[in-house]
Formats: structure tokens, C-alpha cells, sequence
């Protein structure tokens, strides 16, 4: 799911964000580093997040991420 959200936010000739091979931790830290890259605020919108099969993951890293140094 988040390796979906960081492919979503790449510039359109960026390389792909690999899905597999990679930590978690990688892809949120490049998630941040989107959000950082586009500036402003922003909203993430889960549609049915109970087919997750990281869902509380994700949402408490997301919740979370204030607290963790990005804004």
C-alpha cells in the first residue's frame, strides 16, 4: 500500500518505487520524502483500508508521523 502511495507521488519520468526487495521503513521514509518534495498539506484517503493486510501499520505510522519529525 505504500510503496502504491509513493509510485502515485513520483515526478512522471521518476523510476518506479520497487513494491518488493525494500522495509517498510524505506518506503514511509520515501513517502516523506514525496510529501516534502510537493510541499503543502496533505490528505490520504483509505477506501476500504479492512482489506489491508497492513492497515494499522500504516495508519499508525501516518498518525504518528508528527511526532517522528515530519511535518
Amino acid at each position: 500500500m505504500v510503496c502504491r502511495l509513493v509510485n502515485g507521488l513520483l515526478p512522471e519520468r521518476a523510476s518506479r518505487f520497487p513494491e518488493w526487495g525494500l522495509g517498510t521503513r524505506d518506503a514511509f521514509d520515501e513517502l516523506y520524502r514525496q510529501f516534502d518534495r510537493i510541499g503543502g498539506t496533505h490528505r490520504v484517503v483509505c477506501d476500504e483500508i479492512d482489506h489491508l493486510e497492513d492497515a494499522n501499520t500504516l495508519l499508525d505510522e501516518l498518525s504518528h508521523a508528527r511526532a517522528t519529525g515530519h511535518t
